[in-house]
């Protein structure tokens, strides 16, 4: 079977934007929990991770809204009523990245 190229998509380069500012706020979770590790009392650092999280949920419903999930558990964030979780293109046939 042959598929599209996905790079020839007109929305692809939103896409990877999308994608690399979930990268990023995901990288700053990590790294701001690690901190909490050993620092749990640090009310800035425990916002910074609240308002993190809420940014973080609004790139993946936007993402899910547009693209379809990226996890399972992202897959309630898509507003697609049917189970499509199963239908998607992998990512070597256009998917995701």
């Amino acid at each position: 079977m042959i598929y599209s190229d996905p790079m020839t998509s007109p929305n692809r380069a939103r896409q990877q934007n999308i994608l690399k500012e979930i990268s990023m706020v995901d990288f700053a979770i990590v790294e701001l929990s690690e901190y909490l590790d050993t620092h749990p009392d640090d009310e800035d650092a425990v916002s910074y991770v609240k308002q993190y999280m809420t940014i973080l949920r609004k790139l993946k419903e936007e993402y899910a809204s547009l693209y379809g999930p990226l996890t399972l558990y992202d897959s309630t964030f898509s507003s697609n009523k049917n189970w499509g979780w199963a239908k998607m293109p992998l990512p070597w046939e256009g998917g995701m990245c």
